[in-house]
């Protein structure tokens, strides 16, 4: 297994950073990990940076675990490359604002990368994905 993580935790939160290749026993040592800082950790803050890429079903395998596990989704932040494919449903992505752009164009930003699923060419629009849906505006 060609994978690592990195764990640092301060009072409140605990920090992880991914490197290499994410494959299904990665993905459950990930869940594994989580699960076992949960104790006293209000957020986790999951860089995938380093994540080389993702091996078939592992983001399944991660969100299964996650669920078996009974670990709240709204309490995972991901950043970096790999954070909207490997964020569960109700996780939370973290778009970080380049430079130069204002607060209201990170906000865009921040929404349409939120709202789009892990799809190849996926627009933020799949009519059958939850997490594509949950970021659709409303039509008047």
């Amino acid at each position: 297994m060609n994978f690592q993580m990195y764990i640092h935790r301060n009072s409140t939160n605990t920090f992880i950073r991914l490197e290499g290749m994410l494959c299904t026993a990665a993905a459950t040592a990930l869940a594994r990990a989580i699960h076992g800082h949960a104790g006293g950790t209000r957020s986790f803050f999951i860089s995938t940076d380093g994540v080389t890429g993702c091996g078939d079903g592992a983001c399944k395998v991660f969100h299964d675990e996650l669920r078996r596990r009974l670990i709240v989704p709204s309490s995972l932040y991901f950043k970096g490359d790999r954070a909207v494919e490997l964020a569960p449903d109700g996780g939370r992505v973290l778009v970080a604002r380049k430079r130069g752009e204002s607060g209201s164009a990170a906000a865009e930003s921040r929404s349409a990368s939120h709202a789009r699923c892990a799809r190849p060419g996926c627009t933020g629009q799949c009519a059958t994905c939850p997490r594509c849906r949950a970021g659709a505006k409303p039509v008047h």
